[in-house]
């Protein structure tokens, strides 16, 4: 069996540099628009000093490769690879998928491309790719790794509890009136991932309610394989040790990381956000 290449975009977060396999793995660049300006690959941009809100008319958006750009980059992989495995974010979140579907179409000729949509986001993604590379790195053929990947993405759970609801307007989730009112009131919505599109599913009064709903949603597990915290600035910078040490205490042999929002997943949810990525097993 020839070379495979794993493609994912820059939302993609790993628990640990130097993952088994990580040298099969390209990472796909977004580029980031700010007040009308473009910053390519995000270069000059800090998450953490994003504004609490996009109120005062900072516009953050994300932009996606376009087909034509992910045609030239399977063009380029095909030269080198037998076997292109593209796993992006959740297509209800970003566009580079439906690109990528079309830039496929395109290089099918080219070398055969296997499209997996994560349904996901940040480490959810990150571990499918992690998977993903260490079964090419253990010289498993392609189509068994995609059946592997695909069974693994309904026991994926993730949770997203953001303080900036403007970013959710920004990114098309939410109406204006209901930001507006939603950040004068101070409200702490959680969200789910249903297939990916985003899910509301528990208002927080505070953090401390969040929390605890995050560890009643951890309790409802029996067989957990990782558990990963993924944490933005205030109001969820210093009290999210109630959460890493309630992981400790309950779940001692469940691997564990904590990770720094990356700019990608900030842009979307807002600094101001904490999320949960549950790996359930077998």
């Amino acid at each position: 069996m020839g070379k495979v290449c794993i493609l994912t975009d820059a939302a993609s977060q790993f628990t640990h540099p130097g993952f088994p396999g990580y040298q099969h793995v390209w990472i796909i660049p977004f580029d980031v628009s700010l007040r009308g300006l473009l910053y390519p690959e995000g270069e000059g941009i800090r998450w953490n000093y994003l504004p609490p809100s996009t109120l005062n008319g900072i516009k953050p958006c994300l932009k996606s490769p376009d087909a034509e750009t992910l045609y030239t980059l399977f063009q380029k992989h095909a030269k080198e690879c037998s076997h292109i495995l593209a796993i992006f974010s959740s297509s209800e979140l970003v566009p580079i998928y439906k690109a990528a579907e079309e830039a496929a179409q395109a290089a099918k000729n080219l070398v055969p491309i296997t499209l997996i949509d994560s349904q996901t986001i940040s480490v959810g993604t990150g571990l499918l790719v992690q998977m993903a590379a260490q079964e090419v790195a253990n010289g498993q053929d392609p189509w068994s790794i995609e059946q592997k990947i695909r069974k693994t993405i309904p026991k994926l759970y993730t949770l997203i509890c953001t303080a900036g609801l403007s970013y959710l307007h920004e990114a098309g989730f939410l109406e204006k009136p209901q930001a507006i009112a939603g950040e004068m009131l101070n409200m702490l919505p959680v969200l789910s991932f249903e297939e990916g599109k985003i899910t509301p599913i528990e208002k927080a009064k505070n953090v401390r309610a969040a929390l605890d709903f995050f560890q009643e949603f951890l309790e409802e597990f029996e067989d957990l394989k990782h558990i990963a915290v993924i944490q933005g600035v205030s109001p969820f910078n210093h009290e999210t040790q109630v959460l890493r040490n309630y992981v400790h205490e309950m779940f001692p042999d469940v691997p564990f990381s904590e990770h720094s929002l990356n700019l990608p997943t900030a842009i979307l949810f807002g600094p101001r956000t904490l999320g949960m990525v549950i790996l359930e097993g077998e």
